[in-house]
């Protein structure tokens, strides 16, 4: 039975992607790759992240560095980030039913609670966890352990390909999202638990 959802956030929770896009490009010349056009940003929703870095061309040894400065930067402009509609009402729903409610992203832990508090809603997590690109598996089951949750109580929600592979690296339910990144159907070829459209689906699924 599920006790606790963990939820990522760009793309999730926070419809940060235009931000995300530009902080990115801002910082395509001093790193070295090219700056993301339109057209790519719809061929990538097909892609998993490790096939988007692939056709950057950023250097695999670049990606921390380029993540600290992206976090960075993300946090200069946290007052322009937005949950997506429904999400607020959604959180409180799964409160008042006695849920758990977690955040694991990729994103830092002061941005995310930054964002939270501008939506008066930081109150409702019991936890929020940072991890790398593509350490959002380990980081899963990190908080798990510290908050003491079995891998039976708990479900993951996230909006990428990545995502679906965490909770399966975390070894615990995947709900995709649509309203995200990755398109529909490239989610669906990856297999998560579940696949929904809008957040009050979470609700309907979980709570009934």
């Amino acid at each position: 039975m599920t006790k606790t959802i963990i939820f990522d956030f760009d793309g999730t929770l926070a419809d940060s992607m235009e931000t995300l896009v530009e902080i990115t490009n801002e910082l395509a010349k001093e790193f070295g790759y090219r700056p993301i056009t339109p057209q790519q940003i719809n061929d990538w929703q097909k892609m998993s992240s490790r096939q988007i870095i692939k056709m950057s061309g950023i250097s695999l040894w670049q990606i921390p560095f380029v993540m600290r400065r992206l976090r960075l930067a993300f946090r200069q402009k946290t007052d322009r980030v937005k949950l997506f509609p429904e999400i607020v009402p959604m959180l409180h729903s799964l409160k008042r039913s006695g849920y758990k409610i977690g955040i694991v992203s990729s994103n830092s832990v002061e941005n995310i609670a930054a964002v939270l508090r501008k939506h008066h809603v930081e109150h409702l997590f019991s936890f929020i966890d940072s991890s790398s690109v593509f350490g959002k598996g380990r980081a899963i089951r990190a908080s798990l352990r510290a908050n003491y949750i079995s891998r039976e109580e708990a479900i993951y929600v996230g909006d990428e390909i990545r995502d679906i592979d965490a909770a399966r690296k975390g070894r615990i339910p995947s709900i995709a999202v649509t309203w995200g990144f990755n398109h529909a159907d490239t989610l669906m070829t990856h297999q998560p638990d579940y696949l929904i459209n809008k957040p009050q689906e979470i609700l309907q699924l979980l709570v009934g």
